[in-house]
């Protein structure tokens, strides 16, 4: 049997006795625990019945390093890499402790571009690394959270008529905007996910752990991405009954762990023509661009007899903007993603990772149904009582 190290116990993943989806040992009938984790990531752990069972005797520094990727399809994590440029226009970070007594930090900081742009960033970090070292990435973030100054900080600060009485509203935004700390983030194309009433809800997101000031004359505010994708789908963009020049690319990006995210992006006007008549689907190649994230506001104006009306309306457009990238790469080429690894990867998606969502958010409903249900009994007992 094939046992890999998970922390203290052994894993079923790679034995051939083990039943994956019924989640059962063929050999011995015996039912297997198993644990999901937030990236559809599933871990068998071998019961104590099993003969190959044993505790851990490796080093503590080697405890996980062979987490055992459950597809049995041969995807390497592809380059996922996004650089965002600006300052830090708000910050929502907490350290919290789950269930077990772990601390971490979670939240998202605003990285405004530009007047009207501006980039959601969500964060994640365990206070400890796995082998019980302070993690650089938790004290980074939490060095974030108390330090770095955004514009909402200064804007609050600013408000404040007895200390800044002839401070116009527009001042205080411009004031917040040069003062507040500049950053330079690195990051990654991920996806948030989670079942809502019974409903997938899914879109992508950038998710990051490394934060550093930038200096104001290296200042150069950017959003840009940089990524492998497989190609799925390649075709024009229809807006109404009318083509807009542009093409939309719908594909998927490898992760670390042997699973895939579905992503979609749309080309500029320059690049589409190109990747029409030169790409395929089902091939694998590099692309960049451009993270457009930018609120654009109209003002109408509607004059007839007495006081003009002015309405505004404003709508967010968010998208990921193919400026450019590398010819597709040769089917048989060593770097490119096959076709029968791609279909495993959106079977395992599919049969076992959206369904282990579906069920934790029935779950946290549940929950919050007995919880509700509780509050309410304890009310009409109180009021009963009195």
């Amino acid at each position: 049997m094939s046992a890999y190290v998970v922390g203290t116990l052994y894993t079923c993943n790679g034995c051939k006795y083990l039943d994956f989806k019924k989640e059962k040992c063929l050999k011995s009938n015996i039912s297997i625990n198993s644990f999901v984790d937030n990236n559809g990531y599933k871990t068998m752990f071998k019961p104590k019945q099993c003969k190959g069972y044993q505790k851990n005797n490796f080093k503590t520094k080697d405890r996980g390093k062979k987490m055992v990727n459950t597809n049995t399809n041969e995807l390497k994590e592809a380059l996922n890499e996004v650089n965002i440029v600006g300052f830090v226009k708000e910050k929502n970070l907490e350290i919290k402790k789950d269930d077990k007594g772990v601390t971490y930090i979670t939240g998202t900081i605003d990285i405004q571009t530009d007047k009207n742009s501006s980039h959601k960033v969500s964060v994640y970090s365990k206070e400890l690394k796995n082998n019980g070292e302070p993690s650089k990435v938790y004290t980074g973030l939490v060095t974030v959270m108390n330090e770095y100054v955004s514009k909402a900080q200064l804007l609050k600060e600013y408000s404040n008529k007895e200390k800044y009485p002839n401070m116009t509203p527009s001042e205080a935004e411009s004031k917040a905007e040069v003062e507040a700390t500049k950053v330079e983030v690195s990051g990654k194309i991920s996806r948030m996910e989670y079942y809502k009433n019974g409903k997938l809800i899914s879109y992508p997101q950038i998710t990051a752990n490394f934060f550093r000031r930038v200096d104001e004359d290296k200042y150069k505010p950017k959003a840009e991405f940089d990524v492998v994708i497989y190609y799925d789908k390649i075709t024009p963009e229809i807006k109404g009954d009318e083509e807009t020049g542009r093409v939309k690319v719908s594909g998927y990006i490898a992760q670390f762990n042997g699973t895939i995210i579905p992503i979609e992006f749309v080309t500029d006007e320059d690049t589409s023509e190109y990747i029409l008549n030169n790409f395929e689907t089902k091939r694998t190649g590099e692309i960049w661009g451009d993270l457009i994230s930018t609120a654009i506001t109209k003002v109408e104006k509607k004059n007839g007899f007495g006081k003009d009306m002015t309405k505004s309306h404003t709508t967010y457009v968010n998208e990921m903007l193919i400026t450019g990238g590398d010819d597709q790469l040769d089917e048989d080429d060593p770097k490119s993603f096959k076709v029968s690894d791609i279909k495993n990867a959106c079977t395992t998606r599919e049969t076992e990772y959206l369904p282990s969502l579906f069920q934790r958010g029935q779950n946290k409903q549940n929950n919050k149904q007995a919880k509700s249900s509780n509050v309410s009994e304890a009310k009409k007992s109180f009021a009963k009582n009195w």
